[in-house]
């Protein structure tokens, strides 16, 4: 099938073979006839599969196929597919269980042939339901030019066009890069045409009949699992992205807009009682983004935990984001905005000690007893807990250590570890760079229980000083082994304003389409050039991360993967200064910035009580 097609529709599927099937009709039914239907399925049942095919055998433009398994579940994979084998002029992304007018093909087609400047455009649509297309008005019907800056809604998460309102130019999405973010739970649609707007891909609204319809009343998933924990650290993620991409383009120009949309998402999340973990790590992110507009949602998500004591959920809610909704009404009217935020400083200033105490993390320390700890108060290693670590070559992380003295300072009650570019420092020594760390491996170790360091960090472009963790026996501490458990409860690379925490094993290493399911890494804010405190809790069902007492990470035990939590078993802690952190991290050293030292005042490591319970 190698002939010249003007259209591929790319639509993934999902059981409900009667709504595809349907969906199918309406695409043949249309007055347009030179286009290809790339349907890849997502894992339907026998039945759903079986019912589908059958239909499709009777015209070849229809191409219906699987998802290769190697490859992650979703619809966002099975549209990179779908793309990956559309031959058309155009592209086209549609939902297989919705409805597509007589009209809409050949509209859509003939348009952006007569405007050959543009990437792709944008078409109004409609609502189907009981078999009825419907123009009129409606919160499922996009496409309409309702905002006077797109980027700013799709980041305030309102949404102007969903993709199937789109027929795109599809080398113009090759060429770009485009394609969608297999990571992503929701918001699939605004992450992929938020990608086109900072391309700087051309668009225009076309004024035109709705062409698209949008199928609702029919009972999904979705909304159930809202706040299930893979969803939740979706929308993390999700968050994260949104900043990133924004921020790569436009720097702080749309961060209003990017908290907008970040508390639109805690509201969402909140009608269905968000955890406490998830707020916090959501008002961390966005202070790591923007500070100010993260204290604002500091401020409204500590009031709304707080005011939950005393009033109606619906009300304690509604009362911290009040400020939003009056400023999204008086946007445009400067003068009313500061208004505003005059008077939320006044609030702020007031309950800053109630906001401050609402971000801990919830107390625990009921279940721990102190194992053993070392304060660095004496003038040199305490050799009954720490040996300092060993070089081993062609190893990352091991390659530049030493156990010179020169690397080492202990003194003012706090250990210091050096990072030296190599300049004649020790002549015998041919490694380019110098590094000092320790480790409790054979004197100190630790199970289910909680590590707590206090250390601050001196950078250098290129260094990589980190707290971590391994097991002590070797099948748990080998990279490539299925029993693989490795714990970094802080990793900082070059002068960066936050610190990797992340939990490493068989699961997630092995195949990188588990990198996510669940998140077992964070980007966690700290207090740059002073001390932090990095901790994790590793417990029989979920390993906690934190850092100055506030939540960053959960990672939970998945009861169907074994390789995926290996944890508590009998481990030791190691701290270092390294150099050479991955390319994706830094870009490289620069022996100019050196030297750099990571200093240590205090470790203490507890152990779970006997019959612990949260």
């Amino acid at each position: 099938m190698s002939h010249h097609v003007t259209l591929s529709i790319v639509m993934p599927v999902f059981n409900h073979a009667e709504l595809v099937i349907e969906m199918l009709r309406s695409i043949q039914d249309n007055t347009f006839q030179d286009w290809e239907v790339i349907a890849v399925d997502d894992g339907s049942e026998p039945s759903a599969w079986d019912a589908i095919l059958d239909y499709c055998k009777s015209d070849a433009r229809i191409r219906y196929i699987h998802r290769d398994e190697s490859r992650q579940k979703g619809a966002q994979t099975c549209r990179n597919i779908g793309l990956e084998l559309a031959r058309g002029e155009y592209v086209c992304f549609f939902d297989s269980d919705d409805f597509i007018a007589s009209h809409g093909l050949a509209q859509r087609v003939n348009a952006i042939r007569e405007r050959e400047d543009l990437d792709f455009m944008v078409f109004p649509s409609a609502t189907y339901k009981d078999g009825k297309f419907s123009a009129e008005p409606s919160v499922n019907v996009y496409g309409y030019p309702l905002y006077k800056d797109d980027v700013a809604a799709f980041c305030q998460r309102r949404l102007p066009f969903i993709v199937w309102n789109n027929i795109y130019r599809r080398t113009s999405l090759l060429e770009k890069g485009i394609t969608w973010d297999v990571n992503l739970r929701s918001l699939q649609d605004a992450q992929f045409n938020l990608q086109c707007l900072l391309a700087g891909m051309k668009y225009e609204y076309a004024v035109l009949p709705p062409d698209y319809a949008y199928r609702y009343g029919v009972a999904g998933s979705i909304s159930k699992k809202i706040n299930s924990a893979e969803h939740l650290e979706s929308n993390l993620y999700t968050v994260n992205y949104f900043y990133e991409a924004v921020q790569k383009v436009f720097a702080h120009k749309y961060d209003s807009a990017l908290y907008r949309g970040a508390t639109q998402i805690y509201l969402t999340i909140l009608r269905n009682e968000a955890p406490k973990w998830f707020s916090q790590r959501l008002v961390a992110l966005v202070k790591s983004k923007s500070p100010m507009w993260g204290w604002v949602l500091s401020f409204q998500v500590s009031m709304t935990m707080l005011l939950g004591r005393i009033l109606p959920a619906k009300v304690a809610r509604a009362l911290p984001f009040c400020f939003n909704v009056m400023s999204n009404r008086f946007f445009m009217r400067k003068w009313k905005v500061q208004t505003i935020g005059k008077f939320l400083m006044v609030c702020c200033l007031v309950l800053l000690s109630l906001s401050s105490c609402a971000q801990k993390t919830a107390s625990r320390e009921h279940l721990y007893e102190l194992s053993w700890s070392d304060e660095f108060n004496s003038s040199a290693l305490d050799t009954t807990l720490w040996s300092k670590m060993k070089r081993v070559k062609n190893s990352r992380c091991s390659m530049y250590f030493t156990s010179d003295e020169r690397l080492f300072e202990q003194k003012k009650g706090r250990l210091r570890l050096f990072a030296f570019h190599n300049d004649n420092l020790i002549p015998t020594d041919t490694a380019q760079y110098l590094t000092g760390g320790i480790t409790s491996d054979g004197k100190a170790t630790f199970g289910y229980g909680k590590i707590e360091v206090r250390a601050r960090v001196k950078g250098a472009q290129g260094t990589w000083p980190a707290i971590w963790t391994l097991p002590t026996e070797s099948k748990f501490r080998t990279v490539k082994s299925p029993y693989y458990a490795e714990l970094d409860i802080m990793e900082y690379v070059d002068h960066n304003t936050f610190a990797y925490q992340t939990a490493h094993n068989a699961y997630t290493l092995r195949d990188r389409k588990n990198w996510t399911r669940p998140n077992h890494q964070v980007k966690s804010p700290i207090k740059v050039g002073k001390y932090n405190v990095y901790s994790v809790e590793i417990l029989p069902d979920e390993i906690i991360f934190a850092v100055n007492g506030v939540e960053t990470l959960r990672y939970p035990r998945l009861e169907e993967e074994a390789h995926q939590f290996y944890y508590g078993v009998e481990s030791f802690l190691m701290l270092d200064m390294q150099v050479n952190p991955p390319k994706s991290w830094s870009k490289g050293a620069a022996p100019t910035t050196f030297p750099a030292y990571m200093d240590i005042d205090w470790v203490r490591v507890y152990k779970l009580k006997d019959n612990a319970t949260k």
